[in-house]
This record gives C-alpha cells, sequence and structure tokens, in this order.
C-alpha cells in the first residue's frame, strides 16, 4: 500500500517500535498514516501494526482507507487513476499477494460504484495501484449509476472487466428522471 522509496508519515496517541532487521512499528489511538504530499495513500483506525520484514499492515477498528487505484473505466473502457476509499472494522494488507482484506461490515467506494459485504478482497497488480481482482462476500450490494444489484457472493477480474455475482440475489434497474 505505501510504496517503499517515498517517506510516510504517522500521527497516534501511542507508538511501540522495535527496530533492527525485522523492525515493526504498533500505533495506537486515534491512528493516522499518510504517505503524498497530498495525501495519495491514507490509512486510519484505532490501532495500526507494521512489519518491515514482511510489507504486512493490519488495522482495527473504525477503519478508513483512501488510496489511488487503476482500473477500467466502465464508460471509456481506458485505464484510469482514481481514487478509493474502504472502510470497516479491520483491514489487513499482505504485501507479497498485493492484497487488501477489509472484514467487518466492510464498504469500498470508487469510480465502479459502491459496494458493501461483510468481507472484500482487493488484489492488487505489480505495480500496487492497479486493481486485478476484487471479490466480496456476504450480504453483497453492488450500487452503480443505474442498477442496485444484490447478492451473496461478487467477483470483479479486472482483466475482462467482467462482474459475477452469485447466490440469492436480484438486480434492481434505477430509472432516472429528467426535468422538462
Amino acid at each position: 500500500i505505501m510504496q517503499q522509496d517515498r517517506p510516510a508519515n504517522g500521527t497516534s496517541r501511542e507508538l511501540l517500535y522495535a527496530g533492527g532487521a525485522n523492525s515493526t512499528a504498533e500505533f495506537t489511538g486515534a491512528v493516522r498514516l499518510w504517505q503524498g504530499d497530498k495525501g495519495e495513500t491514507v490509512i486510519q483506525a484505532d490501532t495500526i501494526s507494521i512489519d518491515s520484514a514482511t510489507g504486512n499492515l493490519a488495522a482495527h477498528g473504525s477503519v478508513l482507507s483512501m488510496m489511488a487505484v487503476q482500473d477500467t473505466n466502465p464508460t471509456t473502457k481506458l485505464q484510469e487513476t482514481t481514487r478509493s476509499t474502504g472502510q470497516a472494522q479491520q483491514m489487513a494488507y499482505e504485501d507479497a499477494l498485493r492484497k487488501i482484506t477489509y472484514g467487518t461490515k466492510a464498504r469500498l467506494v470508487g469510480a465502479q460504484g459502491d459496494l458493501t459485504a461483510e468481507t472484500i478482497v482487493l488484489t492488487l497488480g505489480a505495480n500496487s495501484q492497479e486493481v486485478e481482482r476484487l471479490e466480496a462476500t456476504q450480504g453483497v450490494t453492488l450500487k452503480e449509476s443505474d442498477r442496485v444489484t444484490i447478492g451473496d457472493h461478487l467477483t470483479y477480474v479486472a482483466s475482462t472487466a467482467e462482474y459475477n455475482m452469485a447466490g440469492k440475489g436480484r438486480l434492481v434497474r434505477m430509472l432516472r428522471t429528467t426535468a422538462e
């Protein structure tokens, strides 16, 4: 999530740091981590732990993340960098797998729409911003500009720009009205 070649900043009420080759940092209390002058990446939570040996990050309690992601614009079909905002009670980032998992009342809002589920897993490409895959499970609702889709399991694969919703679900089409 955080780029290794750029400085990262953080604030919290407490910091427990263990230095050395396998350093760890645990931030506690009103934690805010950010990178970039314009806050390109921001993670807020009650606690955040970082393991420098693995590059993994774990956030717990009222998690809010904002980051730039690259994805295909559904209208133009071109790659674009947009802002994605994630919310949940837990967030785990596994650097080796380039995977972000939002758990417990997860929500992800971006250019593709507003997604809620019990768990949302976002897999990023090698450049750390490109979305490769997204999976959402349990109580899934995807709100797009002209429809709402509800189901049990959603999979999105960026290479094909294909969504697949499974389980007991329904599709609700929204009607647009114009004042004439």
